[in-house]
């Protein structure tokens, strides 16, 4: 999973209001974040040392043979966000990974349902000429304000939707992934979407509670996670089952390698997290 790279909108937040969200592009510096995120992955994915798999995509095919061949690997299918910086961000990755990378099969999907959460009203409030404009469109502020204020996850700004609404159409999504693995046996996907998809991703994902919204990082411009199963190992004689991990490999607004676990700082649910039962109502009757 990886998040576009820097848009006008994370520049000038008055981007959204003059062209919409949709339409909002990459600054130079995005693009540039988008390519080298891709020169980064073409390594990564091509370097044994890093213990990826035998036979995992996109190694280069050093044969002279092309796509034809029964042997030749398979890219995975890749799945972007309908909006510009998206699409800009993913071509800017397959311009790093370069021609060698794109050796096999792939497909690309635009899919509606990885789109940036939508903040509604919010982003033109601050464009909004004369006096009433103005004083309707800072109460709506203060509204919002406040009702995020005792409930960001379940809260939606004027005309917009809550995190947890994003949280639903990308449970959807993951739905379609599951169909699609089924049908067509893919091991591998890429997907290039927004920061708060990304977060939701991860709470549907993992299963994570509702209190993770808050203790999750928002992904930073061109940042790569990879969430992965190991293969299924042998210890002790018994089958032991391999655990979903997720690690985040790439900085992409320092352009470095990284290695952490996005997860590290998320309260997991437990037993113990149950609000204890009123010692005052102990020995009651009913």
């Amino acid at each position: 999973m990886i998040r576009h790279g820097e848009s006008e909108g994370n520049v000038d937040w008055n981007t959204y209001s003059r062209i919409g969200d949709p339409q909002v592009s990459l600054t130079d510096n995005g693009w540039t974040q988008a390519r080298d995120a891709g020169v980064f992955l073409r390594d990564w994915f091509n370097d044994p040392a890093r213990g990826n798999r035998p036979g995992r995509w996109p190694h280069v095919w050093h044969s002279g043979v092309g796509s034809e061949s029964p042997d030749a690997p398979s890219w995975p299918h890749i799945y972007v966000s309908s909006f510009l910086r998206t699409r800009q961000t993913l071509s800017g990755i397959l311009t790093g990974m370069g021609d060698d990378a794109l050796a096999g099969d792939y497909t690309i999907r635009e899919d509606a349902r990885l789109v940036e959460h939508s903040f509604g009203a919010l982003a033109y409030i601050d464009a909004q000429k004369g006096f009433l404009r103005r004083k309707f469109a800072q109460a709506l502020a203060h509204l919002s304000t406040q009702v995020h204020k005792h409930s960001a996850y379940l809260s939606a700004p004027p005309f917009g939707e809550s995190p947890m609404a994003v949280q639903m159409r990308t449970s959807d999504f993951i739905g379609s992934l599951h169909r699609a693995h089924d049908k067509n046996d893919t091991d591998d996907i890429m997907i290039v979407a927004h920061g708060g998809v990304i977060k939701a991703f991860m709470m549907r994902w993992f299963h994570l509670p509702l209190s993770a919204y808050d203790d999750l990082k928002t992904p930073g411009n061109c940042d790569v996670f990879v969430i992965e199963k190991p293969d299924p190992c042998q210890c002790n004689g018994a089958n032991t089952k391999p655990n979903w991990t997720i690690t985040r490999i790439y900085d992409g607004e320092s352009r470095m390698a990284a290695n952490n676990n996005p997860l590290s700082q998320v309260k997991l649910f437990a037993d113990g997290r149950l609000p204890k039962f009123p010692d005052r109502l102990n020995g009651g009757s009913r």
